[in-house]
């Protein structure tokens, strides 16, 4: 899985640490709340002005066909590719077709939360020109992600994503990073100059290259794995090329923050053509699962992760002990514009205790008012 767009959001996502270091991320959580709660105390929040909403919106470019486009054509390329290779189908023997059956599980699984995702995120755009704001972040090492909307007066639309787990070089690689985050997260909420880039761009360039980097890596092992001659593998090509176009389409969401009305229409009328697409492609996958339920004969129980992602197998087996990840959300434009309009921070741990478990979720999204508004257990 690759991440290569630009975000225009600050998403400041750093790597807990492995094993007992959930503890860690409960103390940080902690420590946001009543950094929060302090900053609040000395700076209450003021209105936001129209202007601010304004200022802040995304460019005219960001929205235009030629970045949303694509996007929309890489999926549309995606569906005609997995419709190329379920037409293959007939050729699976019985395990190979119980094996990808167990695949397409999961991968509905996949399919079902991002198409409720893409629905709450298209209730909340609608909003924005209200003065609202929206994001969605990945957790890339704890297998989850979420949308968070914050509209007037109160919160909305957090939709946990079951995603894909990535490999543990990508997660270590983040943990590299956490120093960097952690320092800038303190800086962030006491309002501290110091040292802290007043360019968005600069700071989205220090935090991200280096998790870039590693999941580009990973995108290519996994293009490499899916590529490898075994007759068990027939549709993981494409299945990767399906995600990697998901996953634009989640980069492309990324951006949306605080638009104006004219721009909010225009990004739901995207997202509208993109929902319209994904279910399409849903509904090929429920549809091929259900042929080859009717092949299916029963055999003895195996993991799901390692029978029907096979490739998996190729990561570094340590990935089962990591523990989850913190992220802070910070709007564009200035540290202090940021504080008093929209900042909300979302801090988000899994546990595993091995690849073939459910993630148990967890998430707190905290306001300058200092008050935990929703937890998500």
């Amino acid at each position: 899985m690759r991440s290569t767009a630009v975000i225009p959001l600050l998403a400041v996502v750093a790597a807990a640490a492995v094993g007992g270091r959930i503890e860690a991320i409960r103390t940080v959580q902690v420590r946001l709340n009543n950094t929060v709660t302090s900053f609040a105390r000395r700076n209450p929040r003021r209105p936001v002005s129209e202007a601010v909403l304004r200022d802040a919106a995304l460019s005219d470019a960001v929205l235009s066909d030629a970045v949303l486009g694509p996007v929309l054509e890489s999926i549309h390329r995606s569906v005609a590719d997995l419709d190329d290779e379920l037409g293959r189908l007939a050729r699976l023997s019985e395990d190979e077709a119980t094996e990808l059956v167990r695949a397409l599980e999961a991968f509905e699984t996949t399919a079902r939360t991002f198409r409720r995702a893409l629905g709450e995120a298209v209730e909340a755009v609608e909003a924005i020109g209200d003065g609202g704001s929206c994001g969605l972040a990945m957790d890339w090492m704890g297998s989850v992600g979420y949308v968070s909307c914050s509209l007037p007066g109160k919160l909305s639309g957090i939709v946990p994503l079951d995603l894909e787990p990535v490999a543990s070089r990508a997660a270590k690689r983040l943990a590299l990073v956490w120093d960097d985050c952690h320092e800038l997260t303190e800086m962030a909420c006491l309002g501290d100059e110091r040292d802290v880039p007043t360019d968005d761009a600069s700071v989205i360039g220090r935090i991200f290259t280096p998790i870039r980097r590693a999941l580009d890596r990973l995108g290519r092992r996994i293009d490499a794995a899916a590529t490898r001659p075994k007759p068990s593998m027939v549709v993981d090509a494409s299945f990767g090329r399906l995600s990697d176009a998901v996953e634009a389409a989640a980069d492309a969401l990324n951006g949306v923050h605080n638009l104006t009305e004219a721009d909010a229409v225009r990004f739901v009328d995207t997202l509208g053509s993109l929902e319209a697409r994904w279910t399409s492609v849903f509904g090929k996958l429920s549809r091929a699962k259900e042929q080859l339920l009717r092949r299916r004969r029963p055999c003895a129980h195996r993991d799901l992760w390692a029978s029907a992602l096979r490739w998996l197998r190729q990561f570094d087996a340590s990935f089962a002990s990591l523990s989850g990840t913190v992220a802070l959300l910070v709007p564009p434009g200035s540290r202090r514009r940021a504080l008093d309009a929209t900042t909300h921070f979302s801090a988000v741990f899994s546990g595993h205790e091995n690849l073939a478990s459910r993630p148990s979720d967890f998430h707190v999204l905290c306001h300058p008012s200092g008050a935990t508004l929703r937890g998500l257990p």
